[in-house]
């Protein structure tokens, strides 16, 4: 079944940073999610998250690309 309504909900696997390295957060977009007539949510995923854990946002709130610069690159 192809539903080609824009998605409810987008889903990612986020690695965790870790601050004694400096390594930043990693999301990485594996699927979405649309809200059937039922009132269910059908979940289509690209891709497994090695842990397990899948994050789902909102559309609207997904679509916001998060700046690169970090605020201790910007004080600086």
């Amino acid at each position: 079944m192809t539903n080609f309504a824009q998605p409810a909900l987008r889903a990612f696997a986020v690695r965790d940073g870790d601050e004694a390295t400096g390594r930043k957060s990693f999301w990485r977009e594996i699927g979405a999610a649309w809200t059937t007539k039922g009132g269910h949510i059908r979940l289509k995923l690209d891709a497994l998250p090695p842990d397990g854990v899948v994050m789902l946002l909102d559309d609207a709130r997904s679509a916001k690309k998060p700046s690169r610069k970090s605020s201790k690159k910007a004080a600086l």
